[in-house]
Order: C-alpha cells, then sequence, then structure tokens
C-alpha cells in the first residue's frame, strides 16, 4: 500500500478536527451533530490498544506448554482484532451521526433493495452522484484482493455491474454495514492464530479487514459532506502549509484532501 494518505488513527484525528471545525463555521447547520462525530472520531484516534487475554481462568494452562503457547497466540491475535473493532465502532458512531445530519434523501420505491429504505441504504443511494474521494477506488481495490483469504466476507463486497441504487462510490458502506452486522448481531465467528511450525497470532490478516473497512468508512463520511456542502462557500483552517501552519482553506478542497498528505501551497504576497 502506498505512503500517500495518513495513518488510520490520524486520519480519524484530523477528520474530527474537520467536523469540530464545521460545527463552528456552518451556522446554518446543527453544530451539535458535528461536534458529536467529531467527539466519536477523537474516540477512535485515541485507541492504543484492547488487550484479551483468553486464557485468563483456566489454571490448567499452567500444565501444558502447547495449550499455553495456543492461548498466547490466541491471545496476540484477538487484542488485535478487539483493538480494531473497538477503533471501527467508533468511527462507524461517527459515520451514523454524520449520516444523519446529512439527511439523504429516500430511494425511490422502484429500486429499493428488497425494499430497504434505512439511513444507511439510503446514504448508498446519495453517493450515487458522487465521485470516488482520492485513494478510495485503490483501497476498494486492495481489500478485495484480501478478502480471497476471507470466504465469509468476500461476497459482501458488491461488484459491478452494481444495482440501481448504487455505483462505486457507496459499495464500501454496503459492504461495511454487512461486516459489521455480523458483529453487532452475534453473528461473526472469531479468527483461530496460524500453525507455522509454532502457533503464532500477528500472522492472521483478518484484523486487517476491520482496519480497511475503517479507512472506507471514514472516506465515505468525506464523500457525502464533499456533496452536501457543494457549492457551499466556508473556509476551514485545518489543511497544514510547508512550514508546517494550518492554513485557510475552501470546504471542498478540505474534505477532499484532509486524509492525504497534501500542504496547501505558500502564495507569496
Amino acid at each position: 500500500m502506498d505512503d500517500t494518505l495518513l495513518e488510520l488513527q490520524e486520519h480519524c484525528a484530523v477528520l474530527s478536527q474537520t467536523l469540530a471545525e464545521l460545527s463552528q463555521t456552518d451556522r446554518k447547520s446543527s453544530g451539535a451533530s458535528m461536534l458529536l462525530a467529531a467527539d466519536w472520531l477523537n474516540l477512535a484516534s485515541g485507541v492504543c490498544n484492547v488487550e484479551i487475554l483468553t486464557g485468563r481462568f483456566d489454571d490448567s494452562l499452567m500444565y501444558c506448554g502447547m495449550a499455553r503457547e495456543f492461548e498466547d497466540a490466541r491471545s496476540e491475535l484477538l487484542t488485535r482484532l478487539a483493538t480494531q473493532l473497538s477503533i471501527f465502532n467508533f468511527a462507524w458512531g461517527a459515520f451514523e451521526t454524520t449520516a444523519k445530519f446529512v439527511n439523504p434523501p429516500s430511494i425511490p420505491p422502484n429500486i429499493r433493495p428488497n425494499g430497504a429504505n434505512s439511513l444507511v441504504v439510503r446514504s448508498v443511494y446519495y453517493l450515487t452522484q458522487s465521485n470516488p474521494i482520492e485513494g478510495y477506488s485503490v483501497r476498494i481495490d486492495s481489500l478485495r484482493t484480501l478478502l480471497t483469504q476471507f470466504p465469509q466476507f468476500a461476497s459482501a463486497l458488491p461488484t459491478a455491474p452494481y444495482p440501481p441504487h448504487m455505483t462505486i462510490a457507496g459499495s464500501a458502506l454496503d459492504f461495511v454495514r454487512k461486516v459489521r452486522n455480523e458483529f453487532a448481531h452475534g453473528s461473526a465467528s472469531f479468527p483461530y492464530p496460524d500453525d507455522v511450525g509454532h502457533w503464532c497470532g500477528n500472522t492472521s490478516q483478518e484484523p486487517d479487514v476491520i482496519g480497511r473497512s475503517t479507512r472506507l468508512v471514514l472516506l465515505t463520511m468525506q464523500m457525502m459532506l464533499l456533496r452536501h456542502y457543494s457549492g457551499v462557500n466556508l473556509s476551514l483552517r485545518v489543511l497544514y502549509d510547508e512550514d508546517g501552519f494550518t492554513q485557510d482553506a475552501d470546504v471542498d478542497l478540505v474534505l477532499s484532501k484532509l486524509h492525504t498528505k497534501y500542504r496547501v501551497p505558500i502564495i507569496d504576497g
């Protein structure tokens, strides 16, 4: 993966700052909604580690070195997974708050998928008028490649030709809602460590599926806000210039570039 994007949790932090700025700058909207979404992302940016000890109360492990090695490896793996799930859940809370703020219109009844018209599905439809943001399509492709290792998730990622209520811009959100539902409703199974001559908890890429899903949630939020603020004259102080100082920039530029290592050009005079 290229290094043109910010690290995931830094992305959360900068988007949080952007939403907080919007709450102060956009006088026609509900600042409370944007502040709430900013708080969710601030929490996502601050998660350091969620530690899981699977054999914590199993005294028999002290008598079997192989069993202890297995539980240590599974603890390491599930710690990675739980940490990514925690970041994801906070980011999803920010998404839902943002989607309520945007309030996407209802889907025409004749193209509703199985009659669905929920907030998330309406958000997918709302994005049919959006172009993918920088880095989005590349991350869809890399996710699709990664999912070949995880058949339980692979079929959830839509492929072209898309149904009438969806384009590629909304396909990630459709995928993420399905994965989230697996965990939210207790349907997801949890991974086991790999046997590579010994039990190893740091080789499984299942936590990466969740991390990449979080990234796509953040990019989806930006695309929704880009459409919402299309044609609106707002200036935000979020992006940095080449000297490391924040500079005023139009809201569309901020929302298009905040997740990248872009620097606002310094204009002399």
